[in-house]
């Protein structure tokens, strides 16, 4: 069984490869995420709920306000988050200053 920590160290990792396969602006739901994890690697259901939160923390994931629609089978169709990378991932441009 992976521990919280695990499961957010593969879900970094999984941005990473989102991030290369999708350019900067790719807005996503959460649940993609876990489309991005190495085969073979099972994360319970549990685990998949609060990392949002937890990425959110570290700066590599943000909410954009917006609501799409779940891809992942078990949540299909549902309405959910819409998430972009955050600035540690995707440096934000600095305000014009006058």
């Amino acid at each position: 069984m992976l521990t919280k920590d695990e499961v957010t160290e593969l879900a970094r990792e999984a941005l990473k490869k989102m991030l290369a396969e999708h350019g900067p602006s790719f807005t996503f739901p959460a649940d993609v995420i876990w489309q991005y994890i190495q085969p073979g690697i099972s994360i319970p259901g549990t685990a998949k709920p609060h990392q949002p939160k937890r990425l959110m923390k570290e700066g590599l994931l943000e909410k954009t306000g917006g609501m799409v629609k779940a891809k992942s089978e078990a949540r299909a169709g549902s309405s959910t988050a819409e998430y972009r990378f955050g600035p540690t991932l995707v440096p934000r441009a600095a305000p014009a200053t006058s």
